[in-house]
C-alpha cells in the first residue's frame, strides 16, 4: 500500500496511473485547482529533491509542454520562479543514479533523429496507420516507439560508447539538475558529437507498438525492471 497525502494506492502502478490522469486531463498553463492541487502536493513532498523543488514555497501547479512535445507538471513557486517535476519520480521516491543520467542525456541528444524517423515512416501510409514491424499489427503514430534491434540496443549503444571513451557517467560533462531543464544535457560538445556519430553508425531502428516496446525494455540484455518502467527509463523520445 501506497499512501500520498491522504490518498491510498494498491500499488505504485496504480498511483503512476492517477497522477497520469491528472496531467492528461490539464490544460497547458492553466492553474490546477481544486482537489488535483492537493494531490500534486502531497506527491511533490516525495520526490528526493522536493526542498529545492519547492523552495520558497508552492504557489500552483500548472502543466507545461517539455522536450520534443511530452508534457510536465511545474510547480510555480511563491517568488514567482518555477521549475519543471517528475510525478515518475515522485512516486518512485528516490532520484536517478548518475547512470540514468546520462541515459536520459543521451536519449536526449538523439530524441530529434529518433522523431525524424517515426515521421519518415508514417509518411510512407496515406491513412495515418501503419504496421508494427514486430507484431503486424496497425498503430497509429501516437501509438508507436521507436525500436533499438539487437544487439546494439539503445542500452547497448550507450554501454559502448562509456568503453570506447573509456569514461563514467560525470557532472564533469553531463549537466548537474537545474530549474526547467526537463532532461539532462551532455555539456562537451564533443562527447555529445561523438555519441550522436556512435548511434548514427550501429543503429538498426524499427517501429514497434509503444506497449511492446516498454513490456520488453531497451536496455537489450534485459527486460525492464517493475522499477524501471514505471520511471520511465525506457521511454521512447
Amino acid at each position: 500500500m501506497l499512501a500520498i497525502g491522504d490518498m491510498s494506492f494498491a500499488t505504485k502502478k496504480a498511483a503512476l496511473e492517477h497522477f497520469r490522469a491528472v496531467l492528461g486531463r490539464s490544460k497547458v498553463g492553466e492553474t490546477i485547482d481544486g482537489p488535483d492541487h492537493g494531490q500534486l502536493l502531497a506527491l511533490l513532498n516525495r520526490h528526493p529533491d522536493a526542498l529545492a523543488k519547492i523552495g520558497v514555497g508552492v504557489a500552483h501547479f500548472i502543466v507545461d509542454v517539455a522536450a520534443f512535445g511530452s508534457r510536465c507538471f511545474v510547480v510555480v513557486r511563491a517568488d514567482g520562479s518555477s521549475t519543471d517535476w517528475s510525478y515518475r519520480t515522485a512516486v518512485a521516491g528516490v532520484g536517478r543514479s548518475l547512470l540514468e543520467e546520462f541515459l536520459a542525456a543521451a536519449r536526449f541528444e538523439i530524441a530529434p533523429e529518433m522523431q525524424a524517423f517515426k515521421r519518415e515512416y508514417f509518411d510512407r501510409y496515406e491513412s495515418g496507420m501503419a504496421p508494427c514491424q514486430t507484431t503486424g499489427q496497425m498503430i497509429s503514430i501516437h501509438d508507436a516507439h521507436v525500436d533499438h534491434q539487437p544487439p546494439h540496443t539503445f542500452r547497448a549503444i550507450c554501454d559502448r560508447f562509456l568503453d570506447d571513451e573509456k569514461m563514467v557517467p560525470s557532472y564533469e560533462w553531463l549537466s548537474a539538475p537545474a530549474d526547467n531543464q526537463h532532461s539532462c544535457r551532455f555539456t562537451n560538445e564533443t562527447l555529445r558529437q561523438r555519441f550522436i556519430d556512435l548511434h548514427r553508425r550501429l543503429a538498426d531502428l524499427q517501429i514497434v507498438e509503444a506497449s511492446v516496446n516498454i513490456s520488453a525494455g531497451s536496455y537489450g540484455y534485459r527486460s525492464a525492471t517493475k522499477e524501471e518502467a514505471q520511471r520511465g527509463l525506457f521511454d521512447d523520445p
